[in-house]
């Protein structure tokens, strides 16, 4: 079996990922944030964190 999606909660190393290599990995990634305005930065994928959603291209995030 091949796996053909994953699902992420607060990913805390958000700068680390090199968007080169996951799109290859896997084709569909959804990002879940919990939390709120308080968040850490490391774990924020959206603007105002890592910004891990718009550097993947296969990503949806959700707040």
């Amino acid at each position: 079996m091949r796996i053909t999606q994953a699902v992420i909660v607060d990913p805390g190393c958000g700068d680390a990922v090199d968007p080169e290599t996951l799109p290859n990995a896997l084709p569909e990634i959804t990002l879940v944030n919990l939390g709120g305005v308080d968040r850490l930065r490391a774990a924020d994928v959206g603007p105002s964190g890592n910004d891990l959603a718009n550097r993947l291209p296969q990503c949806g995030a959700y707040g």
